[in-house]
């Protein structure tokens, strides 16, 4: 058994939590730490500023410090550990003051990866699993489109089977790591376009022809996710290149979804725990009227609240991942944590920015950057309206 395994019931350094975590996950956290530290802090400032980070190099050294895919088999790459592992690096990514920096290696290990992995062949995983775990390949995710966010069934791109190939047409848009990918995880419809039955995910080379790239989408947070538009237009993609069964892509995406649902929880919640904890540092040194903000009573009962919001979001995030771990059913857990997580981190954005006061308004200011960033969650993966469609769905209510 593994350290990462093996039940130590330890506190958890940034939650006194101890009921899902073993010593061998403390260990994790503050090699992750350690390597948020040194290769990631000191330069979010200018990646900011330039709204690039070097992605490939961050794989790279991620991968070499056996970080990437903790969970996927050791026989491709991966570390044999458990769910709550990549529970551990999603809090750690989220405290990150840049988001798209996170969700940037996020779709890589914990959107497109899992894919591969759970429905792709062994060589599918030797020729794109190892190397990605590794470093050596990026993956970018390929499935929204301009009249087609949540609505995943109404996707326009399409793949027609010709032989040994399909041939690839569509525009997909808000495309992570669509300027570095090397490989593009596509969802596409085939010709009898029924969602169940008619759509194919397909790992589409970034060197086969007729692939185009925009320039950077500017976006208002995440401004370092690399995000792009990507076009195909009759791209002939070897049928070698399907993950899974043919015509069984969109539920192999919703699969994956349910479970990024919780991955995303544990960012947002972790975001909005190092904004808190910012806050209170900023509340114990701001003196006004002669004495630390954090003395007036109205401000203590204020962080208390969203300390409370917080651990109950946090705690939501654990449970879901604890069912995902023994392979139960995660379809309304994982919508919840998503729904909760999502509202939660923008109102701490809000109410931290008001705390900050006119400095946080400022363009650079760390809170102004984790509020802009924070939006993004009741939208991307899954929207609030969304999640509130499935939990009214799987709960029965209507």
């Amino acid at each position: 058994m593994s350290p990462a395994t093996e039940k130590f019931p330890i506190v958890n350094p940034q939650t006194n939590t101890n009921s899902f975590f073993s010593e061998g996950h403390l260990l994790l956290r503050q090699k992750l730490q350690a390597f948020m530290k040194q290769e990631i802090l000191p330069h979010v400032e200018d990646w900011e500023q330039q709204r690039r980070f070097p992605l490939r190099s961050i794989l790279k050294k991620l991968g070499q410090q056996e970080l990437l895919g903790l969970r996927y088999p050791s026989q491709y790459g991966g570390q044999d550990q458990d769910i709550f592992s990549h529970i551990v690096f999603a809090e750690e990514l989220g405290r990150i003051p840049s988001a798209g920096i996170s969700m940037a290696i996020i779709i890589h290990n914990d959107m497109v990866a899992p894919l591969v992995a759970d429905y792709g062949t062994a060589t599918q995983c030797e020729e794109l699993l190892s190397p990605a775990l590794r470093g050596d390949l990026v993956f970018g995710h390929a499935v929204s489109e301009a009249s087609a966010g949540s609505d995943v069934a109404a996707i326009q791109a399409t793949a027609v089977r010709e032989s040994d190939y399909y041939v690839l047409n569509g525009v997909k848009n808000f495309v992570t790591n669509g300027l570095d990918a090397d490989v593009y995880c596509v969802l596409a419809a085939m010709p009898d376009r029924n969602p169940l039955t008619g759509m194919v995910l397909l790992f589409v080379p970034r060197s086969l022809p007729g692939i185009e790239i925009s320039e950077e989408i500017g976006m208002m947070g995440h401004r370092t996710a690399n995000v792009a538009s990507v076009s195909f237009q009759d791209v002939r993609v070897p049928a070698a290149c399907r993950i899974g069964n043919e015509g069984g892509g969109f539920l192999a995406q919703l699969n994956q979804f349910a479970q990024e649902h919780i991955i995303s929880s544990c960012r947002a919640t972790a975001m909005a725990d190092e904004m808190l904890r910012l806050t209170v540092q900023h509340c114990r040194s701001r003196v006004t009227f002669g004495e630390p903000l954090i003395k007036n009573q109205w401000i203590q009962f204020k962080i208390a609240e969203l300390r409370t919001d917080i651990e109950l979001s946090r705690q939501c995030n654990y449970v879901a991942a604890s069912i995902w771990q023994e392979q139960g059913d995660i379809s309304l857990l994982s919508a919840m944590a998503k729904l909760q997580s999502s509202r939660l981190v923008r109102k701490v954005a809000d109410e931290c920015l008001q705390l900050f006061g006119k400095d946080a308004y400022l363009d650079d200011h760390i809170i102004g950057r984790f509020y802009r960033d924070s939006r993004l969650f009741s939208i991307s993966t899954g929207s609030d309206e969304m999640m509130l469609t499935k939990i009214a769905k799987v709960s029965k209510i209507s």
